[in-house]
């Protein structure tokens, strides 16, 4: 039986989880921007439930920055390569 190298599939989550890293800072940019835009229409109150989409976005900014910090986070970390001695580096 021959042994299947891992190693294209750590580069390939590697990769993606630089692309959610990436998609949470555009997020963390777009919270930003959304909240300064909506602050004089809502009048500084957000909120996920608000009866205009502009109130409503830097909440889902926020939500999907996370989501995605998380996601990419946990990516890296479970494709980190173990030494011989079992230590990650």
């Amino acid at each position: 039986m021959t042994k299947v190298s891992t190693r294209p599939v750590r580069t390939a989550a590697q990769i993606v989880a630089v692309v959610l890293l990436a998609a949470s800072t555009y997020c963390a940019f777009w919270f930003f921007s959304s909240s300064d835009l909506a602050f004089l229409s809502c009048q500084g109150r957000f909120a996920l439930f608000a009866a205009t989409f502009r109130c409503r976005q830097p909440y889902i900014a926020v939500i999907l920055g996370a989501a995605f910090l998380l996601c990419g986070v946990g990516i890296l970390f479970t494709t980190r390569r173990k030494n011989r001695n079992g230590s990650a580096l």
